[in-house]
């Protein structure tokens, strides 16, 4: 139950809930939807692995952030901002709680395609229509003062360069919906909506989306063509983009305004360190945001509440990076076949193999040696695993040669084509966030829900590896948090740099 309420409230919250309740979404009926999911997803938590999750702690870091940021500079605010945050961060438990199989997180998938592919078309009607006062369309000048649309979505979509950036997460992951050989349902499920969220980018005319979108392209690249060939074409469609108009006539680069607002931002993180000027009150220090997620959380968190965001990002992307690139397994095709008295016992064999655990499961090396099933997709040295005849203990006491059974022999491809299929989609999330964290470079949405979507998605990807066989445990906590430590003055001191060229650089 607690996955399909967590599909209903992931369904609400991007469609918003104005669009599915209408009249009624003014008694805030998401709240009670939030609060039936939390019940039933609690059911379905055990063995999720949550409280392993270097995740779980950064949230709730985050969570405190946001209640300091606040304390001191308006207390009475703290309910009111914590309710609008919460969820936010909740749908992470929710997947991590109640997703286990790739086909729930295609569900998921399916979910979210809709949303942005819906949004889009409301976007482009009103466009169409020059229904300059709908909501799904925002309308602005650009250099040469000449009005253009630029569509969004609603709720925490409802800036275009947010909807962009969501846009550019689902080009990669509509690929959940891939299925070797099935050229009818790629081409339905999967190119077709990849163009109509490519031709929304488009509408967005967000100029982080470009940049968003050829970083996806270099890492979708990378492993088929090598990382020079993907940087070269990511160039190329990068200056595709600007070539068709995708900025929608404006200059693309950094304005003033966006490096004035970086400056800020930065004076803001000098004045107030430690807990930051409070949660979302950036722009009662300067008229614009300041278009960076790593400014505007340094700034309105602190430094604590940045290296708490960077705690949780960093972690998830780690948990994709260490999936993608675990060793494959190596089996022994040569292996002697099994004695004929093995057969009859071959299906019920395989209903044990299915019941099995593969911490607890064991083959038999060609040494005699007993190593764990899970293991066999680690194994990295030249000493091939085998499953050829190991010595055993005969009635009359005597030993004979006997071999592994029919289902151990058969199950090994099994397990190689499972482990293939879970780093694929470690990949397709792994290209995901690339396009989310390349947007948040420009973009300053460092709350918004898709962050923890994904994050709960890369989570349960991580259960599926260790179930599957590949050893990849959550980084520790003391390790996670000396990166992430690292990585805040790290990437403090690079906006520092990059406004100090900035400035260097004729104007």
């Amino acid at each position: 139950m607690g996955f399909f309420f967590t599909l209903i409230f992931v369904f609400m919250a991007y469609y918003s809930p104005q669009a599915v309740l209408g009249d009624i979404a003014q008694y805030h009926i998401e709240v009670l939807v939030a609060a039936v999911t939390f019940v039933m997803c609690l059911f379905s938590a055990s063995g999720s692995g949550v409280s392993r999750l270097p995740q779980t702690y950064a949230i709730i870091g985050l969570v405190v952030s946001v209640a300091l940021s606040l304390l001191l500079v308006w207390p009475g605010s703290i309910p009111t901002n914590l309710m609008e945050f919460i969820p936010n961060v909740m749908v992470f438990f929710f997947i991590v709680w109640s997703f286990k199989t790739k086909r729930q997180l295609q569900c998921l998938v399916l979910i979210l395609l809709s949303a942005a592919l819906f949004t889009i078309y409301k976007g482009y009607s009103a466009q169409l229509a020059l229904e300059y006062r709908s909501l799904y369309v925002l309308m602005m000048r650009n250099d040469d003062l000449v009005w253009f649309f630029r569509i969004r979505g609603l709720t925490f979509l409802n800036d275009p360069n947010d909807l962009a950036q969501f846009l550019v997460t689902m080009v990669p992951m509509s690929f959940f919906l891939w299925k070797k050989g099935n050229a009818l349902r790629n081409l339905l499920f999967v190119y077709l909506p990849c163009a109509g969220l490519v031709f929304g980018m488009f509408l967005t005319h967000s100029r982080g989306g470009m940049v968003a979108l050829m970083v996806v392209v270099i890492m979708a690249g990378r492993k088929k063509i090598g990382v020079l060939p993907s940087i070269i074409g990511g160039g190329a469609v990068f200056a595709g983009l600007v070539a068709s108009g995708f900025s929608g006539g404006r200059e693309v680069g950094a304005g003033d305004d966006r490096m004035a607002a970086w400056s800020t931002g930065l004076t803001l993180i000098r004045t107030h360190p430690v807990f930051g000027v409070g949660f979302k009150r950036f722009t009662e220090y300067y008229e614009i945001t300041a278009h960076n997620t790593i400014v505007v959380t340094a700034a309105e968190l602190g430094l604590v509440g940045l290296f708490f965001w960077l705690l949780f990002t960093v972690t998830s992307v780690r948990d994709l990076v260490q999936i993608v690139s675990a060793p494959k397994p190596l089996i022994n095709e040569d292996a002697a076949p099994e004695p004929a008295s093995f057969r009859r016992h071959l299906k019920p064999a395989r209903q044990a193999l299915a019941s099995l655990s593969f911490s607890n499961a064991s083959l038999a090396t060609a040494n005699g040696a007993r190593l764990p099933l899970h293991r066999v997709a680690r194994t990295a040295s030249p000493s091939v695993v085998s499953v050829a005849a190991t010595p055993a203990v005969q009635p009359g006491g005597s030993t004979a040669a006997t071999y592994l059974p029919s289902y151990m022999t058969e199950a090994l491809p099994d397990i190689a084509k499972q482990q293939a299929e879970v780093r694929r989609l470690a990949n397709v999330m792994l290209c995901a966030f690339s396009g989310f964290l390349a947007a948040s470079w420009f973009l300053s949405r460092p709350y918004t829900m898709s962050l923890f979507v994904n994050a709960g998605i890369g989570a349960v990807i991580l259960r599926m590896a260790r179930e599957s066989g590949i050893e990849v445990e959550p980084m520790p906590l003391p390790r996670a948090a000396k990166i992430a430590a690292f990585a805040t003055v790290g990437l403090i001191l690079g906006v520092y740099i990059f406004l100090r060229l900035d400035h260097l650089l004729p104007k």
